[in-house]
């Protein structure tokens, strides 16, 4: 009689009354494929530039990871575009040999040029100094060194162009979080040669 009234637990694990009460698990695709499932990171791998933040403990603007590197994509391009300028307009500068005309370079004091009569005298005297002067432009009048000069000038502030379009923007996506580790690295690199250029330059001039 106990029997009848309380079966073995085996036996009810094997009824197929009890496996219509405990709910199946869904299939799984035999795709080979993780459908569904979202798989842990690797460390310095995000899925959006908010977990970045987050990770880093600052609030930045959320944006997602894709668009993020379309902006940084565009940025590195047009860097690129100002960086081939630079190249040209050096190019141009030195077929004209206008390369030493303006003998003091100041990274941000002095970008103004000469605007009367005086200071430009006051600019050639200087210039008169240098031995390009002394053995290749003797004969040089003021209208061609204000030629040189302007084509130098212009070279030096496309330079600095060039590097205000790459920090001031390097900056700024360093700190709404939009670089990811490997970047950062790059973009520091970047960054590092494009200050040590203009002192490398002029040393070897």
């Amino acid at each position: 009689m106990q029997r009848l009234l309380f079966p073995p637990l085996k036996t009810l694990v094997g009824s197929p009354c009890l496996r219509l009460l405990v709910p199946r698990a869904a299939p799984r695709t035999q795709c080979g494929c993780s459908c569904g499932i979202r798989r842990p990171l690797r460390p310095g791998q995000y899925s959006t530039i908010s977990e970045v933040s987050l990770q880093s403990g600052r609030g930045t603007v959320s944006l997602p990871a894709k668009a993020a590197e379309r902006v940084v994509g565009r940025w590195l391009l047009v860097c690129s575009g100002t960086v081939a300028g630079a190249v040209i307009l050096g190019g141009v500068t030195r077929l004209t040999e206008s390369g030493l005309s303006m003998v003091d370079w100041h990274l941000i004091k002095e970008m103004k040029p000469p605007t009367s009569q005086e200071e430009w005298k006051t600019e050639f005297q200087k210039y008169q100094q240098f031995p390009e002067f002394k053995i290749l432009n003797h004969d040089m009048t003021l209208a061609e060194f204000k030629f040189i000069w302007y084509m130098e000038y212009s070279h030096r502030m496309w330079g600095r162009l060039v590097g205000l379009a790459y920090i001031l923007p390097a900056a700024y996506f360093w700190r709404k979080g939009w670089l990811s580790r490997g970047m950062k690295g790059r973009v520091l690199a970047l960054c590092g040669l494009v200050c040590f250029q203009c002192p490398v330059q002029m040393k070897s001039r």
